[in-house]
């Protein structure tokens, strides 16, 4: 099969290492592992090619004659100038497909400005999958500026319409969609994140010596991922588990004030002071995150009681892979992710004590801890791989495209508003 796999979106690099820039690989990998031709339509690389991507072709359009600095601060007129420069990037892309066609399969990552792939598919009468990572409108207005929402939700729309199916990350991103758009619901399924099984395995050397009961997170610092919950519950457990550390994997803009958090304490209450257990390792390269991985006991996706909380997120399937005890959020998605004292433990995110209690449980119970993790994974194997993400995008398309794809697939429910 000849696939042409379409990112148009200017803030996701192909070859970058941020998480949805390891979505863009690993999906592609998968496709070149099941034997297919993959052409790369992309705006942006972001770094090198992987090597195992050697056959594939490449076809980058970048966003010139515009310079665009997707993270620079902006005035409206050069916030219309960009949205303008990524209309005209996805218009080049459409061409491009064109050009090299034909194809059996589009597979496009949804962006803001780009119906390129569905537009190329429904004139050629080919099927297109079109992943939706998030509500991309509601996020550019709530966290970003959009100049001209009319013409962004018109794109959209056009790429749901003519899309053949719509693999959504989350339930909670259908829904979002299906709220302010007019979709097909019988092109909508839920179709969850993944994990490299291999390169995230227990297999892999720790980075760290494993001499005292260790707590983890990897993530970016930043408000949305509740590391202050984090660090404020392992203050309380050190009370009974004095012989245990924290290791937070990553930097961001709210570090200074997360480690206030850590050396402030609280004598009223009995937290103490845990800037010296707390180990601030920063950014690492992707490489080396499975072995700080396999350096931890325990990790813990922290997340807060969030209203529109929509993601799929990588580290969770990611920790579940290294065979990891998961302690996480009980929300959104994490609900069905993880099953609760089985592979991993939900919290009620609405409180500290409930976290602090948990991973005080497993500090004195090393052999749940490592009963649990050994669950976590033998699911991310059978469930959770990359491969089988593919697998179960393929098979939105239905019995009429027999690509060896998954029957295990799951249409989203809609609620009522």
């Amino acid at each position: 099969m000849r696939v042409a796999y379409v990112c148009a979106d200017l803030g996701v690099p192909a070859f970058g290492t941020k998480g949805c820039s390891i979505h863009v690989q690993e999906i592609v990998r998968s496709f070149l592992k099941r034997g297919d031709v993959v052409d790369l339509f992309v705006a942006r690389t972001g770094g090198e090619m992987p090597e195992d991507f050697c056959q594939c072709e490449l076809s980058q359009q970048k966003s010139s004659p515009f310079r665009l600095h997707v993270f620079a601060p902006a005035t409206v007129a050069s916030l219309a100038d960009r949205e303008v420069a990524a209309q005209a990037v996805a218009a080049r892309i459409f061409d491009a497909i064109e050009s090299q066609g034909p194809f059996d399969l589009i597979y496009e990552r949804h962006s803001l400005w780009s119906s390129a792939g569905p537009e190329f598919a429904n004139r050629h009468g080919i099927p297109c999958i079109l992943e939706v990572n998030a509500p991309l409108i509601e996020e550019q207005h709530k966290h970003r500026d959009l100049v001209d929402a009319e013409q962004a939700f018109a794109i959209s729309q056009a790429a749901f319409a003519k899309a053949s199916s719509l693999a959504v990350v989350s339930e909670e991103v259908g829904n979002a969609i299906v709220s302010d758009f007019d979709i097909e619901l019988h092109k909508l399924h839920v179709v969850p994140n993944g994990v490299d099984t291999h390169r995230f395995s227990p297999d892999v050397p720790a980075c760290m010596p494993a001499d005292e009961f260790t707590i983890g997170f990897v993530g970016s610092l930043k408000p949305w991922h509740g590391v202050e919950t984090l660090l404020e519950a392992f203050q309380r457990m050190r009370r009974e588990c004095p012989n245990s550390r924290l290791l937070i994997i990553g930097d961001g803009p709210m570090q200074r004030q997360f480690q206030r958090i850590g050396s402030a304490g609280n004598e009223c209450n009995g937290d103490m002071n845990i800037s010296s257990r707390v180990h601030w390792i920063g950014s690492v390269l992707p490489s080396q995150v499975p072995g700080y991985l396999n350096s931890m006991d325990v990790a813990v996706a922290p997340y807060p009681e969030l209203p529109d909380f929509y993601f799929s997120p990588l580290k969770v399937y990611e920790y579940m892979a290294c065979g990891l005890t998961t302690v996480a959020s009980d929300i959104g998605q994490l609900k069905s992710t993880i099953k609760h004292r089985v592979d991993g433990f939900l919290y009620n995110p609405s409180s500290t004590s409930a976290l602090a209690n948990t991973l005080s449980m497993l500090a004195e119970q090393p052999a749940v801890c490592k009963d649990v993790g050994r669950r976590a994974r033998k699911r991310a194997v059978e469930e959770f791989s990359w491969d089988r993400v593919l697998m179960r995008s393929l098979a939105t398309l239905g019995p009429k495209y027999d690509w060896g794809a998954a029957s295990d697939i799951e249409s989203v429910g809609v609620r009522c508003p």
